[in-house]
Formats: structure tokens, C-alpha cells, sequence
């Protein structure tokens, strides 16, 4: 089933039609989480070295699970006005934790390896992190058939 054109923003439709959402909103949902993980790292960064890797992992897990919660919970209130605000905080919390994460990650993977072996465990877990975004483009494909 084709759509007007004037609809389709970067793909959006979906979005429009099954949550009710504009386009703008679809994409203020990317923007803060962008935002976020940019941001919020360096204060992570000082964190981490303050009070360890134990904490840190711990902390910004918890925060990736409970914006992911929060987004979930939000697209169950369709035509509602917490559907925004709630997927908008989900995602900044989601934010906030996926990019602390990620020097923990460094952190720990540097604790451990040493010398010539740091730059082929650093190639070696980031090659993982990007083979699950990755893993989501044939689906996408699928899915759009």
C-alpha cells in the first residue's frame, strides 16, 4: 500500500500511523538519544574513574533497562498525551546509559589487555557491538516486503 509522499519523512509512516505521532516527534525520539549519549559520557567518564567499573556497569545497565522499560511502556498509551514524554524520557535514560557503557566496556577491555593485544580486543569488541546493528538490516528488509 503506497503513501502520499508528502507523508513519508525518513521513512517515518509506520511511526505515524501506529503510534500517532508526527514525523517531528518520530525524530526528536533519535535526537535525544543522540544528544544524550554524546553528552552525558564525559560526566560518565568521571564517574567511572571515581568510583570503578563495578559501579559503573551496574549503574548504566540499570539505566539502559529502564529507558528501554519507559519506551515500551509509552507506545502503550496511543492517543494519549504521555505516549511523547514518556518515549522521550525513555530514550534519554537509554541514552545516557548506552554511551557510559561503552567506556566501561573500554575501561575493563584495557584492564585487561595489554600492549600489542589492546587495539585487537578494542577491534575485536567493537566488530560485536556493531554486528547487532547490523543483524537488524535484513529484517528491516523483510519486513518491508
Amino acid at each position: 500500500m503506497a503513501q502520499p509522499a508528502e507523508k513519508v519523512i525518513n521513512g517515518t509512516v509506520d511511526c505515524v500511523e501506529g503510534l500517532g505521532m508526527s514525523p517531528q516527534q518520530y525524530n526528536l525520539l533519535y535526537a535525544i538519544y543522540a544528544w544524550t549519549n554524546a553528552v552525558v559520557v564525559i560526566l560518565a567518564g568521571f564517574l567511572i574513574d571515581k568510583l570503578g567499573n563495578r559501579f559503573g556497569v551496574f549503574l548504566f545497565s540499570f539505566l539502559c533497562v529502564l529507558g528501554s522499560s519507559l519506551f515500551a511502556l509509552g507506545s502503550h498509551f496511543r492517543g494519549t498525551s504521555y505516549l511523547l514524554p514518556l518515549m522521550l524520557t525513555g530514550r534519554l535514560l537509554f541514552g545516557s546509559g548506552n554511551g557510559s557503557l561503552t567506556i566501561v566496556q573500554n575501561r575493563i577491555t584495557a584492564f585487561w589487555f595489554k600492549g600489542k593485544e589492546l587495539a585487537l580486543a578494542f577491534g575485536v569488541t567493537l566488530a560485536f557491538s556493531r554486528l547487532g546493528s547490523v543483524r537488524t538490516f535484513p529484517h528491516r528488509e523483510f519486513e518491508d516486503k
